[in-house]
């Protein structure tokens, strides 16, 4: 085990560098987990909400042929109810 002394001024100095990389550190993860919170509330809907098709594909910004392809894969959740789709 190797032993390494410093003067009691530069020990403060150290753990005060210390202390600011550490409060820079949790306010930069406070202001990321401010903003994936201001976006999940903007992408937010209602669960209980079903969308048409075109509604779906305004919203996620895709072709009613991604649609489909997402429906078969699986990859959306939806409902037939009649001749209608929902999701």
């Amino acid at each position: 085990m190797e032993v390494i002394t410093i003067e009691s001024k530069a020990f403060a100095v150290l753990v005060e560098k210390i202390d600011g990389i550490t409060a820079y550190v949790e306010a930069s993860r406070q202001r990321e987990q401010e903003q994936q919170q201001g976006h999940e509330e903007k992408n937010h809907r209602k669960a209980d909400t079903w969308m048409t098709g075109n509604e779906v594909c305004e919203y996620l910004e895709i072709s009613p042929r991604t649609l489909q392809r997402y429906r078969t894969n699986r990859i959306l959740a939806f409902s037939i109810c009649g001749k209608k789709i929902r999701g």
